[in-house]
């Protein structure tokens, strides 16, 4: 799976050390999903980057929960600017390629 960023190995190291600090619930949706991967909620199709990971609170929330950010760039058909979306099943995610521009990859500047 391509990455929207390539963590350092500094990036990787704080976030295994965070993983490793979380509840057993929250690890292990940690250990599927990262911060550098784009993903696609099934239900809609909208490519969104993870923001953060909530524990269970019942009743509202049985299971712990995904916050996503829906990224213009990303959801060319969007007229919203970037917004959050809150309470996510973390099955509702898939991981994705990052869209190419309908126009071709752009070089760097």
């Amino acid at each position: 799976m391509t990455r929207v960023y390539e963590p350092s190995a500094e990036d990787l190291a704080a976030h295994n050390e965070w993983v490793e600090s979380r509840p057993p619930e929250i690890r292990a949706i940690a250990e599927r999903v990262d911060p550098w991967t784009l993903y696609r909620i099934k239900q809609t199709g909208q490519i969104v980057g993870l923001c953060s990971i909530s524990e269970a609170e019942p009743p509202r929330y049985p299971k712990p929960t995904v916050t996503v950010s829906v990224m213009r760039q990303y959801n060319p058909g969007t007229l919203l600017p970037d917004f959050n979306v809150f309470g996510l099943d973390p099955d509702d995610l898939e991981a994705v390629e990052p869209p190419v521009p309908e126009d071709g990859p752009t070089a760097p500047e």
